[in-house]
């Protein structure tokens, strides 16, 4: 059986001085994920978090574009683009693609493009080619 591809789409807001809970309770959304300054990266890691972190994220199996998971994690910040936009923090979508057989696509409509810049984010990709990928 064909090992089916990975995508995981990350909403991340980082910041030195701004606290998880802080940004929970402005944004009203229970976060995937949260760390602070300080943490281990991971339990057997060495490394630590510079800063604080909250994190929202969604993920699919064989998903063959990838604007639509997008698409669905930008409809659950909607309602609070302008607390996020107004956040002293970095902003970003991070995209982890992990192909076992055929790329996704990978397109942004105006909708997309157009929050991202309004709420100041960056877009960051992280593709991994794991089998022979076309």
């Amino acid at each position: 059986m064909k090992k089916q591809n990975e995508v995981k789409v990350y909403f991340l807001i980082t910041s030195p001085n701004l606290l998880p809970e802080e940004i929970t309770n402005k944004l009203k959304i229970i976060p995937s994920k949260i760390f602070r300054r300080g943490e281990k990266r991971t339990s057997k890691s060495t490394l630590l978090h510079k800063e604080n972190g909250w994190k929202l994220s969604i993920e699919a199996n064989n998903i063959i574009h990838i604007n639509i998971l997008l698409k669905e994690l930008i409809k659950e910040l909607q309602p609070s683009k302008e607390i996020i936009k107004s956040l002293n923090a970095e902003k970003a979508f991070e995209i982890v693609i992990y192909i076992y057989n055929q790329m996704p696509s990978i397109s942004y409509d105006k909708s997309i493009i157009s929050f991202l810049n309004y709420i100041e984010a960056e877009l960051e990709h992280d593709i991994y080619c794991l089998n022979e990928c076309n």
